[in-house]
C-alpha cells in the first residue's frame, strides 16, 4: 500500500514537471520578428510618433494631449488663440517624440543584435562595462519617451 502511495506521488510529481517543462513562453513567436523586443506596430508607433500609451494615466485623470484637445477643439470651444497654442504644443512634442522613437528603435536593434548568438567557435560573453552602455541603455528606451508626452499634460 505504502509502495503504491509512494508511486502514484511520484507519478503526479513526474507528470507536473514534464507539464510544467512544456508550458510555452509568452513570448513564443516574437523571435522572428526584425527586432525582437519590438512589434511592427510598435516600430511604426514610434516611428511615426504615436503615444503608445505611454500617457495613458495622464489620459485617465483627465488631462488631455495636445493632439486630443486639437481634435476636440469645436466642442471644448478654443479660440484661435488657443489652437495656435495648442497646435505648437503639439508640433514641438511631435518633432521631440519623433527623434525619441528614432532613438528607441535604433536602441532596441542595437541591444537585439548585441545578444544574438554567436557561432560557438567565436562565442564571447555579453557583458557590457556599465548599465549606461548603449546595449544596456536601450532597455530603458520608454522611459525617455515617456517624459515627452507626459509633458503636454502636467
Amino acid at each position: 500500500m505504502i509502495r503504491m502511495a509512494l508511486f502514484a506521488v511520484l507519478a503526479i510529481v513526474a507528470a507536473t514537471a514534464a507539464s510544467s517543462a512544456q508550458t510555452a513562453s509568452p513570448y513564443t513567436g516574437q523571435e522572428q520578428r526584425a527586432i525582437k523586443a519590438l512589434s511592427d506596430e510598435e516600430i511604426r508607433d514610434l516611428l511615426e510618433a504615436r503615444g503608445m500609451g505611454l500617457a495613458k494615466a495622464a489620459e485617465l485623470n483627465s488631462y488631455p494631449g495636445p493632439l486630443h484637445v486639437l481634435q476636440l477643439a469645436n466642442e471644448l470651444g478654443l479660440s484661435d488663440a488657443q489652437r495656435k497654442a495648442t497646435d505648437s504644443l503639439y508640433a514641438n512634442t511631435r518633432q521631440r517624440a519623433l527623434s525619441i522613437g528614432r532613438q528607441i528603435v535604433e536602441a532596441e536593434r542595437t541591444l537585439d543584435r548585441a545578444l544574438m548568438p554567436m557561432p560557438r567557435s567565436s562565442r564571447r560573453r555579453f557583458a557590457p562595462k556599465s548599465a549606461q552602455s548603449r546595449p544596456c541603455r536601450a532597455s530603458f528606451g520608454p522611459l525617455t519617451w515617456r517624459p515627452t508626452w507626459l509633458s503636454t499634460r502636467c
